[in-house]
């Protein structure tokens, strides 16, 4: 089990729905290292916290596969968090 995450904060295009944000948060949560997603519709985002393995590459990938564009944010990467 890894001791550090990390968070990544991605763009998010082509949502039009809880259907859509559901399909992005399953799409996420299936790449390996990723712990937690969080996918706010209204505001096109998605704050993903995984392993530090894991990064913004492998998530917009993900997306990008399950048909959704997706960049990351400005400065939305690098907080990394102490595993309790």
């Amino acid at each position: 089990m890894c001791d550090e995450l990390s968070t990544t904060v991605l763009l998010i295009a082509g949502m039009k729905n809880n259907g859509c944000r559901e399909i992005v948060a399953g799409a996420l949560q299936i790449v390996r290292g990723v712990r937690d997603v969080h996918v706010n519709l209204y505001r096109a985002k998605a704050i993903v916290t995984h392993e530090l393995h894991c990064d913004a590459a492998d998530l917009i990938d993900a997306l990008k596969n399950a048909g959704y564009g997706a960049s990351q944010a400005p400065g939305g990467n690098g907080m990394i968090l102490k595993d309790l």
